[in-house]
């Protein structure tokens, strides 16, 4: 089913939140959750240093596939949502690679995790209008203040995200926005973003080899 209005938008927001919250305080209590840590002051490069936050990253993965896939169903059980995917684990490592090198005012590793790491848990939703994006976020800020919504369409993909936030001690999940009209593009642009990331993960490789000489 294509979204038709911003009513059913919120609605799922409404039906999202509820879930996310839910997990939120389930994975509090997660038996493998021994860290808390501020994702937004956190960079990447130092994360990379830190085994205690990748294992809790990873962890957080697990924790989603293994313990939450009954909450995740129900959600997805909701014929608006399009698809939904827990995120692999080569493009977790291929994202940290690549966030690790990338140059950001002349530094690599300044982007913040949460940044980075803001889609392990992705869902999206094929729309029927096209939301004028500083109305949408104008109201997302109404009715899920602690929620951000961006226009990120680049090169050719065209797409809204919104980002499902509690406060930055969780990790975000993210909730794209496509029109019916751009689902072809945007196919084959996230086509082309995985073709990069197997070159990121080709290049990690190398180069660890020429480390290891």
């Amino acid at each position: 089913m294509l979204l038709k209005s911003f009513e059913e938008l919120k609605n799922i927001l409404d039906e999202i939140s509820i879930a996310y919250t839910e997990i939120c305080k389930d994975w509090d209590n997660y038996a493998f959750n021994q860290i808390k840590y501020n994702q937004s002051t956190t960079n990447i490069r130092h994360f990379s240093q830190d085994i205690e936050k990748i294992q809790n990253l990873l962890f957080y993965r697990y924790f989603l596939n293994a313990d939450k896939q009954g909450i995740l169903l129900k959600l997805s059980l909701n014929q608006i949502i399009h698809q939904y995917r827990i995120k692999q684990l080569n493009s977790v490592f291929s994202k940290l690679f690549y966030y690790n090198i990338k140059k950001v005012n002349g530094e690599r590793g300044t982007i913040a995790v949460n940044k980075c790491f803001n889609d392990i848990l992705g869902l999206r939703i094929i729309t029927d209008i096209h939301f004028d994006i500083d109305k949408l976020k104008a109201s997302i800020l109404e009715y899920f203040p602690h929620f951000k919504c961006i226009d990120s369409s680049k090169d050719g993909y065209k797409a809204i995200h919104i980002y499902i936030k509690q406060d930055n001690l969780h990790y975000l999940w993210e909730l794209q926005l496509w029109h019916k009209d751009d689902v072809e593009n945007n196919y084959k642009s996230h086509k082309k973003h995985k073709e990069e990331y197997t070159e990121w993960e080709r290049l990690s490789k190398e180069i660890e080899e020429v480390e290891n000489v």
